[in-house]
């Protein structure tokens, strides 16, 4: 695994709830969000949504995405929507969607390559994918976008929920 970013060690992980990194998440993304759109949704787990997980990691993911949403979005009227659920035959589930200007699909294909950006211009590095793929690797989970130019992009973070029977 490359080192662009401090892996989570064990010692960092700790039994969380995914609808509170959510909100931390949001709490720290608010600023932007207002600014960005006037149509923001978000959509807890009607329970708690519990994971072996470091905390600061998986918030550190969700805020990439958000902030990669918000500056997706080109006008206020465009909306956002984050969402958490939790289904025991594929895990713990957190969605970004927004309806901002979308991913080309040759650009798709090369958004988790460390250093690639189509935001150069604005100050983009290309790390903030890459890193956001090793944290979610890391725990085990997958990273998936899904775009249509012109329409807006779908992430989706899926990680493994504890084996049935663990003390959560």
């Amino acid at each position: 695994m490359g080192g662009f970013s401090r892996q989570g060690n064990e010692e960092e992980r700790a039994i969380i709830d995914l609808n509170k990194v959510a909100e931390a998440a949001l709490l720290l993304a608010g600023n932007l969000i207002k600014r960005s759109t006037h149509h923001f949704t978000f959509e807890p787990a009607p329970s708690p949504v519990l994971l072996w997980a470091d905390f600061h990691r998986i918030e550190q993911v969700l805020l990439n995405l958000i902030t990669n949403a918000c500056q997706a979005l080109t006008s206020s009227e465009q909306a956002l929507r984050v969402s958490v659920r939790c289904n025991l035959s594929t895990g713990a589930q957190l969605e970004v969607r927004d309806g901002g200007v979308g991913i080309a699909q040759a650009d798709l294909a090369r958004v988790f390559d460390p250093f690639f950006t189509t935001k150069r211009s604005t100050g983009g590095t290309g790390l903030g994918l890459a890193i956001s793929q090793q944290i979610v690797a890391a725990h085990g989970g997958q990273l998936v976008l899904e775009s249509v130019a012109g329409e807006g992009t779908r992430a989706l973070l899926t990680l493994p929920l504890p084996p049935k029977g663990a003390s959560v």
